[in-house]
């Protein structure tokens, strides 16, 4: 684990991507500590919008204050949700630390938190 991680930013140095998935991030960390449990910390600065567990933009300021602003604060899908109850069965915990610059979708996103004993930050 020593040498990979040394290796890491020589691998990546040249990586210009930029799409977020939290998604994926998710399972490689179920999958690493399914056997142990643990705590892991999720950084997240805007929307994941790729992969397992992309989610759409849903922030509309004409629902402002209206019944179907309620909409807003209920997860997008099951996808977080599945994962939250898989990391419980193995005992892992998970922090979210979200920085967002425009919307991010703290209902879906925090439920990881939320449900595995973790914090939102």
């Amino acid at each position: 684990i020593e040498t990979l991680l040394d290796r890491l930013p020589h691998m990546f140095a040249n990586n210009r991507e930029t799409e977020v998935c939290v998604g994926p991030a998710l399972q490689a960390v179920q999958l690493a500590l399914q056997a142990t449990g643990g705590r892991a910390a999720v950084f997240c600065s805007s929307l994941p919008f790729t992969g397992p567990g992309a989610l759409k933009k849903r922030e509309d300021v004409t629902i402002l204050g209206t019944d179907k602003e309620k909409a807003l604060f209920v997860p997008q899908d099951a996808f977080y949700k599945t994962i939250a109850a898989d990391c419980v069965k193995a005992g892992i915990c998970v922090d979210m630390f979200l920085f967002p610059t425009s919307y991010i979708d703290i209902a879906t996103l925090g439920t990881v938190a939320t449900t595995t004993g973790g914090s939102v930050h």
